[in-house]
């Protein structure tokens, strides 16, 4: 009866996220994602591209599974959240499932169901799985491949070239981050199966993640990106002076865990220190949680160990006779409420990110319209695009040519004399421009310029607003706290305002 009722609280917790999924707008890396994936349902693409633009930070399977969904959820959903959010909740419940079968394989059907939900309801799970983001992909690749690692009852052959195979998918969806499937998978068979440490099917099948990124590095060698991408974008995480970025690690880091409860959190820690040597896959798994506290700068980075974490949560919960009982199932249930009382309120609680709602109306008000300059800076202006170009992909099938000026990303060191200038003279060459590699957005300090043939703007969206431009046959439209959108004085007069 009481597993029944977990279900049921299963259930609860994907219709609460399911119900939230279109909440908050898209930001910051979704608001490439959503055009990535709609640009491989266009044409797939091992290196996927942006704006037309080869933009492979990432390896493009992700991209290529979501965009599969595209023309289902273009059919069930009118709202784009929906349409492009909607596959990562489908595989986070995949993952919570994969998950329950692998801690059932080591510790039992009511330590899996429980450590299970912990997972599937955590803060974590619930802050990105109701967003678009490859991490529940990538943990799907993950989880399936330990799945079969530690399948002992499949032929070894088998079983090891199936862990592999999915290696191999981990590490082209999220590159480094599959170098955690190796690890694992010798911990677990050095502790559980040494006979097959020489086995050749298990040697071979380590090969796989380094397979993966030779195949990515050689991908990108012919766009002449490789070393950009392995050494200056994700490089950068093995050279960044993490010290500096200590104390907000570890509050990401005590926020993204299992829930905001501390007690739960601290549950976690105390059984880890008095089991860990049970099981040392899950422990290791679990240890990378410190790494984290001193490496992680995003909170999705998180969302990798939270299953281990659940897990070692639930031995507390659960007791010495691991069993659901009414005290465990009482705290689950607690556990829940919380959670999902905070997640929710976050979730429809933009303050913390009041210029989203703007950027998306400035977005949508301008679908449809020709000859739009975005100019500026980079959290704003890519809301208000990526929201007009879905808007026109729905209505027409392709979104409309814009001009797009993007300053430093990390700087944005916009001026009025900048602005004014490009504004003028769109392709002029005075400046240290970049328009051929949009790759290079998030570490080249340069200005971005998207190709375009327009010739005349008579539409432009400056963010953020600078009180004393002017600008010369131009008057303002628009007056956002985040955004002001000017209109072209000769147009005005013969156009309808947005």
């Amino acid at each position: 009866m009481l597993r029944r009722l977990i279900l049921i609280l299963f259930a609860a917790t994907f219709l609460a996220k399911f119900i939230t999924l279109g909440a908050m707008p898209f930001s910051h890396d979704e608001t490439l994602y959503a055009e990535m994936i709609a640009e491989e349902a266009e044409s797939p693409s091992f290196l996927p591209t942006y704006l037309g633009y080869s933009a492979p930070w990432k390896p493009g399977l992700s991209f290529i599974a979501q965009s599969l969904f595209l023309p289902l959820t273009s059919a069930l959903f009118s709202s784009p959240e929906y349409v492009y959010r909607f596959p990562v909740l489908i595989f986070s419940l995949i993952n919570a499932y994969l998950f329950y079968l692998l801690a059932k394989r080591f510790y039992g059907e009511d330590a899996a169901l429980a450590s299970s939900f912990l997972f599937y309801c955590s803060f974590s799970s619930f802050y990105i799985e109701s967003r678009l983001l490859m991490e529940p992909f990538m943990l799907m690749a993950i989880l399936l491949s330990l799945v079969f690692y530690t399948k002992k009852e499949m032929p070894a052959e088998k079983r090891f070239a199936l862990g592999g195979l999915f290696a191999l998918l981990a590490a082209l969806t999220k590159s480094v981050i599959a170098l955690l499937i190796p690890l694992l998978a010798v911990i677990y068979i050095f502790q559980n199966e040494k006979k097959n440490l020489a086995n050749p099917a298990f040697l071979l099948s380590l090969l796989a993640v380094p397979a993966g990124l030779a195949i990515f590095w050689l991908a990108l060698s012919q766009l002449g990106l490789a070393q950009d991408i392995f050494f200056t974008d994700t490089g950068k995480m093995f050279i960044y002076d993490y010290s500096t970025a200590m104390a907000m690690n570890i509050f990401i880091g005590m926020l993204m865990a299992v829930t905001l409860m501390l007690p739960i959190y601290a549950a976690a820690i105390r059984s880890f220190l008095s089991r860990w040597k049970e099981n040392l896959m899950f422990s290791a798994w679990f240890a990378l949680l410190f790494v984290l506290l001193f490496l992680g700068q995003r909170p999705w980075y998180y969302y990798y160990v939270t299953p281990p974490i659940a897990l070692f949560a639930s031995f507390l919960l659960l007791g010495k006779n691991m069993r659901i009982d009414d005290f465990s199932f009482f705290a689950l249930l607690i556990v829940a409420l919380l959670t999902l009382s905070v997640a929710v309120f976050s979730n429809w609680n933009p303050a913390y990110q009041d210029y989203l709602p703007e950027s998306k109306e400035i977005g949508l008000s301008l679908s449809g319209k020709g000859n739009v300059l975005f100019i500026g800076k980079y959290e704003t202006n890519t809301v208000s695009i990526i929201y007009k170009m879905l808007d026109e992909r729905k209505n027409s099938g392709a979104y409309r040519d814009f001009g797009y000026i993007l300053f430093d990303y990390r700087e944005n060191n916009a001026t009025e004399s900048s602005v004014s200038d490009f504004v003028e003279d769109y392709w002029r060459s005075d400046y240290d421009v970049e328009e051929n590699n949009f790759a290079g957005i998030f570490w080249q300090g340069k200005i971005f310029r998207k190709n375009t043939s327009i010739a005349q703007f008579d539409y432009i969206v400056l963010s953020p607003p600078m009180e004393n431009l002017s600008l010369p046959g131009y008057s303002v439209l628009f007056q956002g706290n985040s955004s002001t959108i000017y209109i072209r004085d000769s147009w005005a007069s013969s156009s309808p305002r947005p």
